[in-house]
This record gives structure tokens, C-alpha cells and sequence, in this order.
């Protein structure tokens, strides 16, 4: 088939699926125009196996997160509520994912616990220069708990959910 037009012209090579780190690629054929500006998705991951983790005996759903997540999740986006209408119910390959999940002192747009997964939507907001920067720090944080990360603009969930579906599903770790 052919690439996904992006914005400015760029578009994936037909047929080809997409590289991203730590040798990710999306499915053939599932093209996913990579310009951060259009629609974008990237992966990050920490090497150190989950079993090594220092952290605090309760790291997930702190209860003084509770009234920020309820608080998101009553009002969600459309995007996270498109993306929510396909993760919820084991829809996505039986992997079971949360909406609003508090990992560290961080809340997740969507957490998938058998794979350490993070699924985090970017709207406009996150082009300013100082939520860009927190946003980083927010990553090394979380790889450092060794939750991978998978971001999409919001767009993209929005025009295109059938390839925002197939990267993450390719993202997910073969089964031991």
C-alpha cells in the first residue's frame, strides 16, 4: 500500500514499517508519518529489568493522587476518550490497560501493567517549551521505574486510530 501523507510532505515508505528505539518497528504496510509537528508516536525504555527497582513499597495509585486521576478521568479529552474506547475491555490484544493510573508521582493517560507500558496523548500544550521540558524529566522519571513510554498527538488519535492501534500493539513485549 502506499506511505501516510504528514505534514510537509513527508510521508512513510509504502509497505515499510516504521524503526524507533531499541528496534521497534511498527507493522508493515502500518506507515506512521514520524514529523514530531504532525503526527507523531515514540518509544522509550529503560534497560533495568522491573525486579531491580528501588522504589517505595507503594509507587502506583498513591491515594493522595486519587482526586487528580477521578478528576481526569471525568474529563477526559476526546482523544484519551477515543483511545480509551479501544484499550478498555482487553480490546487490544487482551492486554489490560488503566485509564488515569498514577505511577510514581505521576498520573498516565493509560497504564498496561503486564507490560510496563505507558500510553501518553500530547495536545497542543505540550509544544510550549517549559511543559516539553518537564515532560522529559516526567520520562527519565518513569524509565527510571522502568515504565516504557509511547506518546501520540492527540491528532493522530483522532484522524488515524487504526495505526495509533497497531503501535501499540507492536510495542508489546512477546510473552515469557
Amino acid at each position: 500500500g502506499a506511505g501516510i501523507p504528514g505534514p510537509g510532505g513527508l510521508t512513510t515508505p509504502p509497505g515499510a514499517g516504521i524503526p524507533g528505539p531499541g528496534g521497534l518497528t511498527t507493522p508493515p504496510g502500518a506507515g506512521i508519518p514520524v514529523d514530531w509537528g504532525g503526527w507523531g508516536w515514540s518509544l522509550h525504555a529503560s534497560s533495568m529489568p522491573h525486579t531491580q527497582l528501588g522504589t517505595p513499597a507503594r509507587y502506583a495509585n498513591r491515594p493522595e493522587l486519587k482526586a487528580v486521576r477521578r478528576d481526569l478521568r471525568n474529563n477526559a479529552t476526546p482523544a484519551e476518550a477515543a483511545l480509551w474506547k479501544m484499550l478498555q475491555r482487553r480490546q487490544l490484544e487482551d492486554r489490560k490497560f488503566r485509564r488515569q493510573h498514577s505511577v510514581g508521582g505521576y498520573v498516565l493517560d493509560f497504564y498496561c501493567p503486564a507490560e510496563r507500558l505507558a500510553v501518553e496523548l500530547d495536545g497542543n500544550v505540550h509544544e510550549d517549551p517549559a511543559r516539553a521540558a518537564y515532560d522529559a524529566e516526567r520520562q527519565v522519571a518513569l524509565e527510571d521505574l522502568s515504565v516504557r513510554v509511547l506518546r501520540f498527538r492527540n491528532d493522530a488519535v483522532l484522524e488515524r486510530p487504526d495505526l495509533v492501534a497497531a503501535a501499540i500493539a507492536a510495542s508489546f513485549q512477546a510473552s515469557e
